[in-house]
């Protein structure tokens, strides 16, 4: 299975005491990519948008993207 990213919005935004509205306004990243990343793999990744939501959430890169997938690389 190839590797995927999911990004841990709802469980951040929980832990902020956040929803994903203030989210979106926080990092200004539109609500519709806001919930995007919440429902669905992450298929591309844009840097600058990544580190709002990180900023807004006071989290790191590490904390917000879930990998899962095949761990190996032969």
């Amino acid at each position: 299975m190839p590797f995927q990213a999911k990004l841990r919005i709802r469980e951040l935004c929980d832990r902020q005491k956040i929803t994903m509205s203030k989210l979106s306004r926080l990092s200004s990243v539109n609500y519709n990519t806001i919930h995007r990343w919440a429902h669905q793999p992450l298929l591309r990744m844009d840097a600058d948008p990544l580190f709002r939501v990180c900023r807004a959430l006071e989290c790191t890169l590490d904390e917000l993207i879930e990998w899962t997938g095949d761990e190996t690389l032969s």
